[in-house]
């Protein structure tokens, strides 16, 4: 499954999340580190669903989300 959040400079998967050696909600959410710190220990992300986007929100630095790269920016 990909997404389209209202834009066409970015198609993202729905990867879901690791944490450990699990992988959780792939085919429904995708899940997007900010380039943002919250705190030593947590970081910004996006998360992405199928119809739309959720607020920005922190979570733990170790979890397993997506890094989106921008080519020649």
């Amino acid at each position: 499954n990909r997404i389209y959040p209202g834009c066409s400079d970015f198609r993202g998967v729905l990867g879901g999340y690791g944490h450990g050696s699990s992988v959780y909600y792939a085919g429904s959410y995708g899940y997007y580190w900010s380039s943002t710190w919250y705190n030593n220990t947590n970081a910004y992300n996006m998360v992405f669903y199928s119809s739309g986007v959720y607020p920005q929100n922190s979570d733990y630095k170790y979890s397993g989300f997506a890094v989106r790269c921008v080519k020649n920016y």
